[in-house]
């Protein structure tokens, strides 16, 4: 894939962005649900797969996908304080 399809994807990726953490985009996906997606594959094939509109049975390319939006936030919340406890030279998450 050639530079302007990756630009395109990212374009069409960042528009779905509600909010940024420390290791997720919290997204709205085009089906009115909300997505918590980890923020390294945004350099990825899960960046163009979202761009795309494609999920997989399991919700992949997605870490959590729900209707509920408070629910993608608390996921958020709890794997990036997992994350920060694991690895505490990381810096304080900038929780949802």
């Amino acid at each position: 894939m050639g530079r302007s399809g990756e630009q395109h994807h990212k374009e069409a990726f960042l528009q779905m962005v509600e909010k940024k953490s420390s290791h997720y985009f919290l997204l709205k996906i085009w089906d009115g649900r909300y997505a918590a997606f980890w923020g390294q594959g945004f350099e990825t094939d899960h960046c163009i797969a979202v761009a795309e509109h494609y999920i997989d049975e399991s919700g992949s390319p997605f870490a959590f996908l729900s209707a509920n939006l408070d629910e993608v936030r608390e996921f958020i919340n709890r794997e990036e304080i997992k994350l920060v406890n694991q690895y505490p030279f990381i810096p304080d998450p900038n929780i949802v």
